[in-house]
């Protein structure tokens, strides 16, 4: 198995197509399929089926999808660390669509001001992604929803915020100040992708409330859910943050759901092992700028706190 059948692999995945991989990496269709023969056989099992012009993933591909791609990332991460210059004045952070769209781009920027010179390089996945990311030093430090850690990865709590629900401001029941979920039984709910953590947490109060979506609209990422809710696509469960200019522009209505607030927890993970100085400061800087508490004794000495 080599790095051109793995790379080969995840095109034919994401373009479901051999002829849009051979597009996507630029060699030719013969190419592709020769090396999809090749990373079957070795395997012992197929792990694409042609449907027409479509290359569907078998079940034995979705499973190998998941480890090709974390492999191919633990590669670049590994070459981008060595290509460049300096170790000490690095910084890869990976957090959640909502946290790199709502809160992330601030606390960068004030970091920047104080940190001249940093090399920043950010991701976005789920929280599953970015602690499996942690563990294989992929990333530096992670932005998270929830306070469950992995092993060697400490989650330390950050804030909580509440989710609120938002329609386009001519929705017919945006006059509404108070409405449950089952005034909304007809309409399209806009969300993030199955391994979402806020999607998880939306869906756990649709079952405590017995209530089934009419419609659900998937997005990959915050800014695309935003843009169908102005749109006036459907609904969407977001924080303030996200949507703050358009709140003040009147583009959006906030409706309050009745009930309790459904409230999302957001957590700093850092690995258990030796951080660069640069990683460290970055770590103190935003535990400093979301807590006034005291930070565990075990965090502490993680960076370097005494």
């Amino acid at each position: 198995m080599d790095l051109q059948q793995l790379t080969t692999f995840m095109a034919v995945s994401s373009e479901r197509s051999l002829v849009g991989a051979s597009r996507k990496l630029g060699v030719s269709q013969p190419t592709v399929t020769a090396r999809m023969q090749q990373l079957e056989e070795e395997l012992g099992e197929h792990l694409i089926i042609r449907a027409g012009h479509e290359a569907v993933l078998t079940p034995a591909g979705e499973v190998f999808r998941s480890y090709a791609e974390r492999a191919l990332q633990v590669l670049a991460a590994g070459l981008t660390r060595l290509q460049h210059e300096s170790f000490e004045r690095s910084l890869k952070i990976a957090g959640t669509s909502m946290f790199n769209t709502c809160a992330l781009p601030d606390l960068l920027a004030r970091f920047d001001r104080q940190e001249n010179g940093v090399h920043i390089q950010v991701l976005t996945g789920s929280t599953p992604a970015i602690l499996e990311w942690l563990q294989d030093q992929v990333a530096d430090l992670g932005f998270v929803h929830g306070t469950a850690a992995m092993p060697h990865v400490r989650l330390v709590p950050l804030y909580s915020e509440e989710l609120h629900l938002f329609v386009h401001r001519l929705h017919p029941l945006a006059s509404r100040e108070v409405v449950s979920l089952h005034d909304l039984r007809d309409e399209t709910f806009i969300v993030g992708r199955r391994d979402d953590d806020t999607r998880d947490l939306i869906e756990s109060r649709f079952r405590q409330e017995a209530f089934r979506p009419a419609h659900v609209m998937e997005m990959d990422h915050v800014s695309g859910m935003k843009q169908m809710l102005l749109a006036g696509m459907g609904a969407a469960f977001l924080p303030e943050s996200a949507v703050r200019e358009e709140l003040r522009s009147r583009k959006v209505k906030k409706l309050e759901l009745d009930g309790s607030p459904l409230m999302q927890r957001i957590s700093l993970a850092v690995p258990d092992r030796s951080l660069n100085p640069v990683t460290r400061a970055f770590a103190v800087y935003s535990l400093k700028s979301f807590r006034a508490d005291p930070l565990p004794l075990e965090v502490r000495r993680l960076l370097g706190l005494g």
